[in-house]
């Protein structure tokens, strides 16, 4: 399956590039749309946030529920949409080192996402129900694939030994 599959005209399709993971934490680039330069997340929480500000501003896909805070309230200030200033963007060509999901986020009801999202490498597709299912299913999909591993040059002190013998 392709990113055309899940509707590549899409305004509130976010490509994740994940290039590090360790565990549960991963970091890495999200690209969307509306900009050409990437939007760099060192955490999963970080890259929720700064998604959900973007889906925020381009009012799409609009929240059900409006988030409490303790402190003032932001003033909503009327300004054009996003999607009228900028250039709409192809999302097909960003990679990431370890992985690429392709994410299609359809609503914020219940103070959570749900949609698809896309696991490039694989081409698998799979929908979600909540924030955090997306990322468990990010973290499956990263448990799958393979640590980059870097070409140690030198040799060990015991392969040396073994060698002379």
């Amino acid at each position: 399956m392709n990113i055309s599959a899940i509707g590549r005209a899409a305004p509130n399709l976010v490509r994740i590039c994940v290039n590090s993971s360790n565990g549960l934490d991963f970091e890495g680039v999200f690209y969307h749309r509306f900009s050409h330069e990437g939007v760099p997340f060192s955490s999963p929480g970080e890259m929720m946030n700064k998604i959900d500000a973007l889906y925020d501003e381009i009012n799409y896909p609009q929240r059900t529920v409006q988030l409490r805070s303790f402190g003032p309230e932001p003033r909503s200030a009327r300004r054009e949409p996003v999607m009228a200033r900028k250039k709409v963007n192809d999302l097909a060509e960003q990679t990431g080192e370890r992985a690429t999901f392709v994410v299609h986020v359809m609503y914020r009801q219940n103070a959570t996402w749900q949609g698809n999202v896309l696991w490039a490498e694989k081409g698998q597709n799979c929908n979600f129900r909540s924030a955090l299912e997306l990322l468990k299913l990010m973290d499956s999909a990263l448990d799958q694939t393979e640590e980059p591993t870097e070409e140690v040059t030198e040799d060990l002190p015991h392969e040396k030994d073994m060698e002379s013998n």
